[in-house]
């Protein structure tokens, strides 16, 4: 009879780990994903400053006509063009120099200036289906290290731009890595956690942004033109991209790629053996919640889900150096 309940029970508990094997394995939420979660929520901080610094680089400007053809002595209007005009003054709130007034965008060229962020706008719908593409062949990590490689580079490089259109290409670029970083980052926070935490921590994870825009005016207050502008957030990026370095692959992604599936007898007998000093040992409750497991070996070997997670979760764990 004895015998016969502890069968049932096992059953009943290779039954529950069909429901989700990653979340029995590593737990539904903790430290640990909890700090990859604040990691993957602030990387989005740059992609949030690139999308709304269009506030203060083309902001509502007055301007006058200071100078006409042959000199001429006008009584200029402010904010009106005048074809004989060739030297217009601008007046501005924020920064000494913004786009309107470094590449002349009024009068005939007004339309240039909501052209730029349309250019970063098409970039984000392209950087999102790319990524997205690039997250689901290649990894999470490895999507978002790219996006976000490619975002500083052109984020750094943009304050130089000699010309209006050589900074919409740059743009352009910086659209699509944002929009990478935007849709990987929240992938990744959906998946690093339990189905039971999905709809908070994608809920928490866009708190960061409100944070993002109040920088943006903290940047704009301390900067002279729009070059100093984009440039003291562009560094603020760096930093803040230093710690993509410490995230983890995805273990849901891991499982989904099917890794490890073909195992030799060595192998098997490798792996059991991480099982017991490894797997246990830095997942404790998970052997202090179900110790009779240890007892279901042959299921354990024979279960490609096992060794694909156990044989990577050390991996997943170790870049946090947060062994539990």
């Amino acid at each position: 009879m004895e015998r016969g309940r502890s069968t049932s029970s096992s059953e009943n508990l290779l039954d529950d780990f069909e429901d989700d094997y990653v979340v029995k394995s590593i737990g539904a939420f903790g430290v640990w994903q909890a700090t990859v979660c604040v990691i993957a929520a602030l990387v989005r901080s740059a992609a949030i400053w690139n999308m709304l610094s269009i506030i203060f680089l083309t902001p509502a400007t007055q301007f006058v006509c200071v100078k006409f053809e042959d000199n001429a002595t006008v009584l200029a209007q402010n904010s009106t063009c005048y074809n004989n005009c060739v030297e217009y003054m601008y007046y501005e709130e924020v920064l000494e120099r913004t786009l309107i007034s470094e590449f002349g965008l009024i009068c005939d060229g007004a339309w240039k200036a909501s052209f730029t962020q349309s250019m970063l706008m098409f970039g984000f719908l392209i950087g999102v289906s790319l990524f997205g593409w690039i997250s689901d062949r290649f990894g999470r990590r490895i999507g978002l290290i790219i996006s976000c490689t490619l975002n500083i580079t052109f984020m750094l490089a943009v304050p130089f731009s000699q010309s209006y259109w050589i900074f919409n290409t740059l743009r352009l670029f910086i659209g699509m890595a944002s929009g990478g970083t935007m849709i990987i980052s929240l992938v990744f926070i959906i998946e690093i956690v339990g189905p039971q935490h999905r709809e908070a921590a994608g809920s928490l994870a866009i708190l960061p942004d409100g944070l993002a825009q109040g920088l943006l005016s903290v940047f704009a207050y301390y900067s002279v033109d729009w070059r100093m502008f984009l440039m003291e957030y562009a560094i603020a990026s760096v930093v803040i991209y230093m710690f993509i370095v410490f995230l983890p692959e995805s273990p849901r992604w891991l499982m989904s790629k099917d890794s490890n599936m073909s195992l030799s007898n060595d192998d098997e007998q490798n792996i059991w053996t991480q099982s017991i000093n490894g797997c246990y040992s830095n997942c404790h409750w998970y052997y202090n919640d179900y110790p009779h497991v240890c007892a279901t070996r042959t299921y354990w070997l024979h279960d490609p889900r096992h060794h694909r997670l156990c044989s990577n979760l050390h991996y997943i764990r170790s870049p946090l150096c947060l062994h539990f």
